[in-house]
């Protein structure tokens, strides 16, 4: 059945840093965090977030506490009947993302009050159900990051690649004895 509580908690203690790597989390339910709720520092490497679902917000991760996200994916993930950060949800005072994706998120990320920094590296964002993107802490900093075009990009990415809603996938085909993959080219 469904429980409100989240994968996995990390109870408030400035004093806790824990380390997650190659771990996937998968139709986690809670109120908030359904995923993870941080409350202490949380850094997380190579891993998958997918199918969870916050009643509030927060559907991949709900985080108070410092945040480092690198070389992760959280996809499909909900939160709430506005999509508060489906896949990231933060208040922390320093939130990091780098190397990671957002896909078919109800809100990719979400950056709360101040005196939230979330900072946003080499990270593609596309699909997301409402919005990529909402930020209402400090300005965010972000550089080399690809971003699907929408209406609802609430955060003025900057350094950033736009590309346009394709109604098809695009497929790229692999490297063949070190060669460059050929161009994308759309499914007949």
């Amino acid at each position: 059945g469904f429980e409100h509580r989240p994968a996995l908690g990390i109870p408030y203690n400035p004093a806790y840093y824990v380390i997650l790597n190659q771990l996937t989390i998968t139709r986690g339910a809670a109120n908030v965090g359904a995923g993870i709720q941080n409350y202490g520092t949380l850094t997380i490497y190579n891993s998958t977030f997918v199918d969870n679902n916050a009643a509030a917000y927060g559907g991949g991760i709900y985080s108070s506490g410092n945040l480092y996200v690198a070389n992760s994916t959280l996809a499909n993930n909900t939160a709430g009947n506005f999509g508060f950060g489906g896949g990231i949800h933060t208040d922390a005072v320093q939130a990091y993302v780098i190397n990671s994706t957002f896909s078919g998120n109800s809100t990719a990320i979400l950056n709360g009050g101040t005196p939230s920094n979330l900072y946003l590296f080499n990270t593609v964002i596309g699909n997301s159900i409402d919005f990529d993107c909402q930020n209402y802490g400090n300005p965010l900093i972000s550089l080399n990051n690809l971003l699907e075009q929408t209406t609802t990009d609430a955060c003025s990415l900057k350094h950033t690649s736009i590309w346009c809603k394709i109604a098809s996938p695009v497929h790229v085909s692999p490297p063949i004895n070190n060669r460059r993959p050929s161009p994308p080219v759309a499914p007949l």
